[in-house]
């Protein structure tokens, strides 16, 4: 898993385990359309994703399916499940090694990557455009590309900058947090 994924192309297969005591792979996901997120219990923008994501959900009529992954190597197996837990999440994926984190090219909590049925990256990027200076959204990125890629069309458009806490790094047995590229 050295490269990083690429849009319009398939994400190489990978398996995590999760809170819910199962492995999951990508190769075995079913649905529609798979989001990915790095998400994290600590981060208060993968707390506001969440519940962005609650409200669009039914919306989406089952079709879409969402892999929360728990990236950051300071955050303990309880911590992360007392935080999906009290999100409704039904569980989280645990990538402690930090490879699937590498391979999608994560910058922050929260990021998405979006797959089609086929597996093929077609969004990355943020929930929406908040950031520094954008406190409320006016622009809703992620809930766009589902809309198009439901209709069989390409998110457009299909990356979009990442907003939230940045990923805390695994660096030769420390941890490190590094700021958005």
């Amino acid at each position: 898993m050295g490269a990083v994924a690429v849009l319009g192309e398939p994400v190489a297969d990978f398996e995590l385990p999760a809170t819910d005591g199962r492995i999951h792979r990508l190769s075995e996901a079913r649905g529609d359309v798979l989001i990915l997120t790095l998400w994290s219990a600590d981060c208060p923008h993968s707390t506001r994703a969440d519940a962005a994501i609650a409200d669009s959900a039914p919306k989406w009529g089952g079709q879409v399916t969402m892999w929360r992954i728990a990236c950051n190597p300071n955050e303990t197996d309880e911590a992360i499940r007392v935080a999906a837990e009290s999100r409704g999440a039904p569980f989280v994926l645990l990538d402690r090694d930090q490879a699937v984190t590498r391979l999608l090219g994560g910058l922050t909590t929260p990021h998405f990557f979006m797959l089609d049925h086929q597996r093929i990256l077609c969004y990355r990027g943020g929930l929406d455009d908040v950031g520094l200076r954008q406190k409320a959204p006016t622009r809703h990125y992620l809930e766009e590309a589902v809309a198009a890629a439901l209709a069989g069309r390409v998110p457009d458009p299909a990356e979009t900058p990442s907003f939230g806490c940045a990923i805390v790094w695994r660096m030769e047995g420390r941890t490190q947090r590094e700021a958005p590229r």
